[in-house]
C-alpha cells in the first residue's frame, strides 16, 4: 500500500467544514450527529488554526470554501461569526478572500442575519424536505412539532432581503413516490437549486426508512422521474447530483479519474468544535 504524501494532497481541499457548535434547535429523525444538546462553541483559536493548517500545508483548491455546518450554525449570534470571520482572516494568507457558506435549517433566519450574509457574500443552504407532509414527517422540534411553517418563514425573509439560497432535501422512503409533489412544490416556491441527500445509516443514526428489499429499484425509478421532471419544469430545476455527474463527464481526465469528492482524502476537511480533524 502506498502512503499518501503531503504533495499528493496539495491543492485538493475544496471544503473546510467547521462546526461552530454541535447544538441544534430541532430534532430530525434521521440526524447522524452526536451531542446535539452540547452548547460548546468552537474557540476562535481553533478557527484560526484550522485555516492556517490548510494553507500551511498547501491543501486549498482553487475553489476552496469554508462551510459552517454540523449542528445549527445560526443558534450562535451574528457577533460570534464576526469574530470567527476575523479569525479566518488571521489564519489565511494576507489579503486572500475566502468564500463562506452556511447550511441552516432556516428557522432562525432574521433581518440581522440577512444583512450579515450580504456584507460577507455568504452562500446560504437551507434544509427543506419538500412540502409540509414530507418535511414534517422527520424534521421536528424537540417537542415533536413540525418545522415546515417556520422554515418557510425563514425562506420568505431570505427572499425579501434578496439573499440567494439553495436547498438540500433528504430523500426517505416516502419521498420515492412523491416526485410530482416535490417538483410542483419547489416550482411553486421559486426554488431552482436543490441537492438530494440520502437518508442513510451514519453516526448515531442506526436505521433508515430506505432499509427495504426493493429499495434500489424504487430509488432508480425515483431519480429517473425526478430528472425528467426537473428538465421539463419551467424554468428547469437544477439538481446538484446531475450537475456533478455532468462535470465529471466533461472533465478532460474522464476515464482516468481514480477519486471523487466522497473518497478523496483531504477533499473535504471537517473540524469539530473541539478541534478534532477528519480528512473525508
Amino acid at each position: 500500500m502506498t502512503a499518501i504524501t503531503p504533495a499528493d494532497c496539495a491543492g485538493r481541499t475544496r471544503l473546510l467544514i467547521l462546526q461552530s457548535t454541535p447544538f441544534c434547535n430541532i430534532d430530525c429523525g434521521y440526524c447522524y450527529l452526536p451531542g446535539r444538546d452540547d452548547r460548546h462553541r468552537m474557540p476562535f483559536e481553533i478557527v484560526e488554526a484550522a485555516v492556517r493548517f490548510i494553507f500551511d500545508n498547501s491543501l486549498a483548491a482553487p475553489d476552496f470554501t469554508i462551510v459552517w455546518h454540523s449542528g445549527e450554525p445560526l443558534v450562535l449570534p451574528v457577533d460570534w461569526y464576526r469574530q470567527a470571520f476575523a479569525a479566518v482572516a488571521r489564519g489565511a494568507p494576507a489579503g486572500l478572500h475566502i468564500p463562506h457558506s452556511v447550511q441552516t435549517n432556516g428557522m432562525l433566519v432574521s433581518e440581522e442575519w440577512c444583512n450579515f450574509f450580504h456584507q460577507h457574500s455568504v452562500r446560504v443552504g437551507v434544509s427543506l424536505d419538500g412540502p409540509a407532509r414530507l418535511h414534517d414527517a422527520r424534521r421536528r422540534t424537540r417537542s415533536g412539532k413540525g418545522t415546515h411553517a417556520r422554515v418557510m418563514q425563514g425562506i420568505d425573509i431570505l427572499r425579501s432581503h434578496g439573499v440567494p439560497f439553495h436547498v438540500i432535501c433528504v430523500v426517505g422512503e416516502q419521498t420515492l413516490d412523491a416526485v410530482d409533489e416535490l417538483i410542483d412544490f419547489f416550482g411553486a416556491e421559486g426554488i431552482r437549486d436543490v441537492g438530494f441527500n440520502i437518508e442513510e445509516i451514519e453516526g448515531v443514526n442506526r436505521s433508515s426508512t430506505l432499509q427495504q428489499r426493493d429499495i434500489d429499484a424504487r430509488f432508480r425509478k425515483f431519480f429517473v422521474q425526478l430528472l425528467e421532471r426537473a428538465q421539463t419544469a419551467k424554468p428547469p430545476l437544477n439538481v446538484r447530483e446531475q450537475e456533478a455527474l455532468l462535470a465529471t463527464l466533461r472533465h478532460p481526465s474522464f476515464g482516468r479519474l481514480r477519486r471523487n469528492s466522497q473518497n478523496e482524502p483531504f477533499g473535504f476537511v471537517s473540524v469539530s468544535s473541539r478541534g478534532a480533524v477528519y480528512s473525508f
